[in-house]
């Protein structure tokens, strides 16, 4: 069986003079292994051996004698680490390969827990994967561990052959690594909240620029821009600032824009010269959200939606890419929803665990979106989040800006309002074709600095003027991202993110189903109590319409017990004795509607309506299915 422990060969790694503290005291007791030569420790010394007890002589970069290659039986695969070994640009570091347990204690001093963090009730470490900086969060394993150690310690061991003892360039064995990993569980180590990648912000307007992890939010810091923002800024220039992030965006189709062509652009763009509309307005407190991000503890999520048969090409995905652009210097990596409905979930988990900035699903077309776990983490923070591969519920804090495109897309009631939605519609029948100057998003990427310098301007601006900054419509869990991201842009001009998020709510399609329902409800039985096997044949086929069961229906009417929609709502009605039915009260808000559904349905509880309905005619209707729930 393969001996994972053992120690590994670097056939060109040159040895380096020991470290102060960390080279083994030359006096420490250690058991010879059975290579040794005869003779113990009286045993003649080889002159050529290199003497343990003084530094090399040849210094960090000097020629010393290179180990011997191990037997083949103890020949092992090549461990990768997070460098190439380089001999003189590491320190060396004895590891006593009979004494796992204190070999493991040094390398814990050595490296101590710096870059080890716990999220989600795991270890993890900070690595980079290669797209324009951007890193994220690995729970740690033993190798990481030995990249750790390697990034800046050579280890080595002594070899005892018929020359006597000499150094052997090695990997940390596995065991040892495995060691330092339980050491670091019960440490007290710092919180890793998310990585941030812009200045961080305080509720008083102050911009606080931080390099490495930050102990007041619990975030790491890194690839931040440099920003100019004035300490005390004029409306005059908040509003300039204002009008310099429009023009970078006015070529997107926002749908109820008024678009006009201007001399350097071939396409039809915004008309920066009249108010911003709707779209535009929550396109720009989407920008201003995702800079603030790291700062907020709670903020609604982003959806780009455009019409399913003319929305492919209208630049969804761009304005994604400008935001990330401009608030964190990178491109998001897109993700979909996936073949099965548990499977976006795994997929959503899986990036949060990596504390990534911006989370992007992308293409959800013709859909209604539906996750738990979604709008969980959008009201929620810590929220429960099941690792991937077990079944283990962790909490879990996350500062990910969350983007959802597409075509034809839609949102259940209970996503809608933890999302700003942006309506894009180009209004020509091939969007793809258009034809703009320039590269946007190389410019966004080149004038980083400057674009964000604007969106903190009308930030901090915002939040200097406290109480005299007039409030927006109130959105739960949200108040302080209102304060800091919608509620400038309100007083400069734009139209509420949250009073249009209320006014498209309308168009949920749970939202119509639950109006119809209530309205046919009434049209029928009034404000009248009736047993779910009583109610009439509409009001059943709407209960039905998915083939849903008797039961089914049943747990589908005490659910609906207390749900609000145009001023009704459903009541319940529990009965004494065991087995006395269950009935339903539908109330209503409205006096003079309440007056009529008082004259109507009274005492009507049998199998059939007479046809009271909400016009005053009579006439049959037909017969009420007879069912027991």
């Amino acid at each position: 069986m393969e001996d994972n422990d053992k120690d590994y060969t670097y056939d060109d790694a040159p040895i380096s003079s020991p470290a102060a503290g960390i080279e083994p005291d030359p006096g420490e007791k250690m058991d010879r292994p059975p290579e040794q030569p005869p003779g113990g420790e009286d045993a003649p010394h080889d002159p050529d051996a290199p003497d343990e007890s003084a530094p090399d002589e040849a210094g960090a970069g000097g020629e010393v004698e290179q180990a011997s290659m191990l037997d083949e039986t103890d020949a092992q695969p090549d461990v990768s680490t997070s460098d190439e070994v380089k001999g003189s640009a590491k320190l060396p570091f004895h590891v006593v390969m009979e004494d796992p347990p204190g070999t493991a204690k040094r390398v814990t001093a050595s490296i101590g827990p710096m870059g080890v963090y716990q999220r989600g009730g795991k270890l993890v470490t900070l690595w980079g994967n290669g797209q324009h900086g951007l890193l994220e969060a690995r729970k740690m394993d033993a190798e990481d561990v030995a990249s750790l150690f390697h990034d800046r310690w050579q280890p080595y061991t002594i070899r005892y052959g018929a020359r006597g003892a000499r150094r052997e360039n090695i990997a940390l064995p596995v065991r040892v690594a495995k060691l330092v990993l339980s050491s670091f569980v019960g440490m007290d180590l710092p919180q890793l909240n998310g990585i941030a990648y812009g200045p961080l912000l305080s509720p008083d307007g102050t911009i606080r620029h931080t390099d490495g992890y930050d102990h007041e939010l619990g975030l790491y810091c890194h690839n931040t821009a440099t920003v100019t923002v004035p300490n005390r800024a004029t409306r005059r220039a908040v509003e300039a600032a204002l009008q310099r992030l429009r023009k970078r965006v006015r070529t997107f189709p926002f749908a109820d824009s008024v678009r006009v062509k201007v001399d350097d652009s071939e396409e039809p763009v915004v008309d920066i010269e009249q108010p911003p509309g709707a779209d535009e307005s929550i396109c720009l407190t989407a920008l201003l959200t995702a800079a603030c991000r790291a700062s907020l503890g709670l903020v609604p999520g982003l959806l780009i939606g455009a019409p399913y048969l003319a929305g492919a090409g209208s630049g969804k995905g761009l304005m994604v890419r400008f935001i990330a652009e401009v608030a964190y210097g990178l491109s998001p990596t897109a993700m979909t929803t996936g073949e099965r409905g548990d499977e976006f979930d795994k997929r959503l988990a899986s990036a949060l665990m990596k504390a990534t900035p911006i989370i992007l699903l992308d293409n959800v077309n013709a859909t209604e979106l539906r996750s738990n776990l979604l709008a969980s983490v959008i009201t929620e923070n810590p929220a429960e989040v099941r690792v991937l591969g077990t079944s283990t519920l962790v909490q879990l804090n996350s500062s990910a800006f969350i983007c959802v495109t597409g075509n034809g897309l839609s949102v259940t009631e209970d996503l809608r309002r933890r999302f700003l939605e942006v309506r894009l519609n180009p209004g020509v029948e091939n969007p793809e074709a258009r034809s703009f100057t320039g590269d946007f998003l190389a410019e966004a990427r080149r004038d980083r600095g400057e674009i964000l310098s604007d969106v903190l301007t009308i930030v901090t601006w915002g939040l200097q003027q406290g109480d005299d900054l007039p409030r927006g419509r109130p959105l739960g869990s949200f108040e302080q991202w209102g304060r800091m991201c919608r509620d400038p842009l309100l007083a400069l001009g734009c139209k509420d993110a949250v009073e249009e998020m209320a006014n498209r709510q309308a168009g949920d399609s749970e939202r119509t189903w639950l109006a119809e329902f209530y309205e046919t409800w009434w049209k029928h039985h009034g404000n009248q109590p009736v047993q779910g096997k009583n109610l009439h044949g509409d009001v059943w086929d709407l209960l039905t319409q998915n083939g849903e069961s008797r039961q089914a229906v049943a747990r589908k009417l005490m659910q609906l017990n207390g749900a609000p929609c145009n001023g009704f709502h459903l009541q319940l009605i529990e009965m004494a004795g065991r087995w006395s039915p269950n009935r339903y009260r539908l109330e209503c808000a409205d006096p003079a509607r309440l007056d009529q559904g008082h004259r109507r349905g009274g005492g009507n509880n049998g199998q059939h309506e007479t046809g009271h309905g909400l016009d005053g005619l009579g006439g049959p209707t037909r017969p009420l299915p007879v069912r027991r729930m």
